[in-house]
């Protein structure tokens, strides 16, 4: 199998990886080629053994690359996040120790309560982290990969910098000290009480104190965004739909207009979700009935394929049904593997193959859709990242067209509503990474 070569960001990012004494956060836009990077950067500095840890559909991945990359015969380990969960995979990994430990979609290890995220990097306990029955203390270079660092907010980076770069949480003449998670999070999220039952509950709203947290982690961490290396973003649009009088009616009578829009006033978004859930089904099947007529539409103008993104079950078997003389495949969670790449490749090569139907939760990582330069949103979800890294499936450097992101929404309807108010903390996500853009659905 003939080797890959680097192309000029990429080599700046090995050499980023090379120069960090022992740990680095490479926080590349997704499509950007961090695997590649990892790869190629651990050979030449000649490590022998490395522990990589990646989501399920991420193993094909990193199998089918490191022929591709690996240059010095260094021996990769994959193993699923889910495995380390599970008591004898992780206790063998555990007996051993690794010159280097890739934690690929390193965003899996957030959650400080999370086993997977105390396997990965430790347990916390105070100001410190029990690290003895990790897999961080078992390898000489941790590497965290990720191209969402923060898929909901910055108190996600808590873990991983308090395991790799603790004196960035100190304190000092310049910030303050945030060397505890309830630290960091009072000083970098807006945190506000929500009574779910009889408990009241903190839920972070938003970012804040973003430029003093870049300020303060901005050399820690190498991001280049697709548009830095020459990937053309894709622009994003909302493809509007009207009701019925009657679907109006139907719709409106699901829900509490007047608690909705004071949940997204106030920014919380478990409570939209919650008041939404009555209604999903009704608008899931308004939305794919839309999106299979204007997909119709759609093939009979353009000769090209089409990426439709779903969330519900249902909605993936109406796209499915109604689009059925294009000869769609369809990915869900439960295709994995080989069969999953298998009908990615159908996608690509087959020309009477005219339409990918992508569930968000399944083929949101490590999956190359740019057979197609176009991807609508049968459905959204409620964090402005996965949708950004959903849309991003479409893009690579190979790709000549520009590409098109269309969001799927009900005209004049709470829906409508929802996309414009999306935006808040993917804002915060944006300053904190030291960028200046906003991830707005609706304007590129």
């Amino acid at each position: 199998m003939p080797l890959f070569s680097l192309l000029p960001h990429q080599r700046a990012g090995v050499d980023f990886l090379k120069s960090s004494v022992y740990h680095a956060l490479l926080f590349d836009e997704q499509r950007v080629g961090k695997t590649g990077q990892a790869i190629v950067a651990a050979g030449e500095l000649g490590l022998k053994r490395a522990l990589v840890i990646t989501t399920v559909a991420g193993v094909g991945v990193w199998k089918h690359q490191i022929p591709q990359w690996d240059r010095h015969g260094v021996h990769f380990e994959i193993v699923p996040w889910s495995q380390i969960v599970s008591g004898g995979k992780y206790a063998k990994v555990l007996a051993q120790h690794y010159d280097l430990l890739i934690l690929d979609e390193s965003h899996y290890g957030k959650n400080p309560t999370a086993q997977r995220t105390q396997r990965a990097f430790g347990r916390l306990y105070g100001d410190k982290i029990l690290q003895h029955q990790s897999l961080f203390s078992h390898a000489d270079r941790v590497w965290c990969l990720t191209g969402t660092p923060m898929s909901h907010d910055p108190s996600d980076l808590f873990m991983a910098l308090k395991a790799l770069f603790p004196q960035a949480l100190v304190g000092n003449y310049n910030f303050p000290d945030v060397s505890t998670f309830a630290r960091f999070r009072a000083r970098y999220c807006v945190v506000e009480l929500r009574k779910y039952g009889r408990q009241m509950v903190p839920v972070v709203v938003r970012g804040q104190n973003t430029g003093e947290l870049n300020l303060r982690i901005k050399s820690y961490f190498l991001r280049r965004r697709q548009s830095d290396v020459g990937i053309q973003p894709a622009y994003w649009d909302q493809l509007f739909f009207p009701l019925t009088p009657k679907e109006k009616d139907e719709l409106e009578g699901l829900i509490d207009q007047d608690a909705m829009e004071a949940a997204m006033a106030r920014g919380d978004w478990a409570a939209v979700e919650r008041n939404l859930a009555r209604m999903r089904r009704v608008t899931g099947a308004y939305k794919a009935h839309a999106t299979v007529t204007a997909a119709k539409e759609y093939f009979d103008t353009y000769p090209d394929k089409l990426v439709i993104a779903y969330w519900h079950t249902a909605v993936g078997t109406l796209l499915e049904e109604g689009l059925a003389k294009f000869n769609p495949v369809r990915v869900d969670g439960s295709i994995t593997g080989l069969n999953r790449t298998i009908r990615v490749e159908h996608f690509k090569n087959v020309p009477t193959c005219r339409v990918f139907l992508a569930q968000i939760a399944a083929c949101g990582e490590a999956i190359d859709l740019s057979a197609s330069s176009e991807m609508w949103f049968a459905e959204s979800v409620f964090t402005p990242s996965q949708m950004a890294q959903m849309g991003a499936r479409i893009t690579n450097l190979a790709q000549p067209r520009q590409c098109l992101v269309r969001v799927i929404t009900l005209e004049d309807t709470i829906d409508e509503m929802i996309q414009g108010r999306l935006v808040d903390l993917s804002r915060s996500i944006a300053h904190t990474l030291g960028e200046t853009y906003a991830e707005n659905f609706t304007a590129r």
